[in-house]
């Protein structure tokens, strides 16, 4: 087996932070090499998942999955209506969904919503969150009070999230999603 880094997979997560306003100094360490292969018929990205996923985790990634893709297709739509400071943070979730969505492709399992158009959920659950946030964005303060109440779920999910998996590379994004949450909420907050 050869070693691969996780660099490529480190540069979009970093990339995300700093198009909401991190990219300062983590206190996640940098991963470190690993020597697991990936699927040879999986579309993984660079890099190798660091084990094998369990149930749970699967079912965990794919939910971030659609809890990420709720909040971007939210921001678009409240960036479209109201500007700033929607089309920043509407930029930082599509960076957020495309790291979950490559790790999906990583561990190889299959993405329910990568043929739903925006704003469109398979999973009952999301598609209910989705419309009250934006049935709750009835003028630009409206959706940024209904914005923090997303954003203050999605950090206490992935906090719980985290807790459930002992995949390096899992800890590491979802520490990195939930810090990008945190950010995007102190964001939201300067602007009430």
């Amino acid at each position: 087996m050869r070693k691969i880094a996780l660099a490529p997979a480190l540069t979009v997560l970093l990339l995300s932070l700093s198009a909401c306003g991190g990219g300062g100094k983590s206190s996640t360490p940098a991963a470190s090499p690993t020597t697991t292969s990936p699927p040879a018929s999986s579309a993984a990205p660079s890099g190798s998942p660091s084990g094998t996923l369990t149930a749970p985790e699967t079912a965990d990634l794919v939910h971030v999955r659609g809890q990420e893709t709720v909040g971007k297709d939210a921001y678009q739509d409240f960036s479209k209506r109201y500007g700033k400071p929607f089309d920043n943070l509407a930029d930082s979730q599509s960076t957020l969904v495309s790291t979950v969505t490559g790790m999906m492709k990583r561990y190889a399992v299959p993405d329910p919503m990568s043929s739903a158009a925006p704003g469109h959920f398979p999973d009952p659950a999301l598609q209910q969150r989705y419309d009250t946030l934006i049935r709750s964005g009835t003028s630009a303060s409206a959706a940024v009070t209904a914005m923090e109440g997303y954003e203050r779920q999605n950090s206490s999910d992935l906090q719980r999230i985290l807790s459930h998996t002992s995949q390096p590379d899992l800890q590491q994004m979802y520490t990195h999603l939930k810090q990008a949450a945190d950010r995007h909420l102190g964001t939201l907050q300067q602007h009430h």
